[in-house]
């Protein structure tokens, strides 16, 4: 292999110098979240990517960090729809509740004059 000075850490593409370095203007991070690979600036490997790479690699992280946002923002929204919807079950449950309580309260209220009567009424 050519000398790790001079072969794109990303896609193995040869050239005598290269704009971007780890060490200088490339976050490993950034690439560690992009590609999954761990960038140890103690290594041999090459600590350069070329003007390519380094594009794709600012792309993908703009649409990875969209994706997760959006992500998180969906499952918020669900979250919240799955909160009112148990919300509104409770409510609808309460007021049905409340509905028979009312029947029953006007039920016991009703006096028709049989209770004093062991016979039944015709």
């Amino acid at each position: 292999m050519a000398n790790s000075d001079k072969v794109c850490r990303a896609c193995l593409n040869t050239k005598d110098t290269f704009e971007y370095n780890f060490r200088v203007n490339v976050c490993h991070e950034l690439y560690l979240f992009c590609t999954s690979v761990k960038v140890s600036l103690n290594d041999n490997l090459p600590k350069s990517i070329c003007s390519t790479c380094y594009k794709l690699l600012n792309s993908y992280a703009e649409f990875k960090k969209t994706c997760i946002q959006s992500n998180q923002k969906l499952i918020s929204l669900y979250e919240d729809k799955q909160r009112d919807t148990v919300e509104i079950e409770v409510k609808v449950k309460k007021e049905s509740l409340d509905e028979v309580d009312d029947i029953q309260d006007n039920l016991s209220s009703f006096d028709d004059g049989t209770k004093d009567r062991n016979e039944p009424r015709y």
